[in-house]
């Protein structure tokens, strides 16, 4: 099954790559669970529940930024989860200061659909979440 949830994801990083977002909103169960598991400095750390809630806080980020891309280095099969090392670059709007950043997506589905996604900043603590260890 955890194969099948890689393809399932895989799309969604595939456009990212190509600066799209927004195209696979229907991989998604409407009452996903996305959360920043980042330093409690970073304003976008928290928890939000519901595919609205998830879309306006990653739109709000994506407006504080010019250029972003999105590559999925590696995916990870984790059962019902599919661990994703990340590297996101771009550039902030208000200093035009590049940013380019690691960090690690997990990705539970249930039945086909994409019910949370938590990013992690070190992609030891994605790995740590899912009981996998390199």
């Amino acid at each position: 099954m955890s194969q099948e949830n890689v393809e399932i994801v895989r799309p969604i990083y595939d456009d990212a790559a190509e600066g799209r977002f927004g195209r696979h909103m229907h991989l998604f169960d409407p009452d996903v669970e996305y959360a920043r598991k980042r330093q409690a400095a970073d304003l976008l750390s928290g928890e939000w529940h519901g595919l609205q809630a998830m879309s306006d806080v990653l739109r709000e980020w994506m407006e504080t930024v010019d250029e972003l891309q999105v590559e999925a280095e590696r995916y990870i099969d984790a059962g019902d989860s599919v661990v994703v090392l990340t590297r996101s670059r771009a550039i902030n709007k208000a200093s035009g200061i590049p940013l380019d950043e690691r960090f690690a997506d997990v990705i539970t589905l249930r039945d086909g659909r994409i019910v949370r996604w938590h990013s992690y900043r070190h992609p030891s603590e994605a790995l740590e979440a899912v009981g996998v260890r390199e």
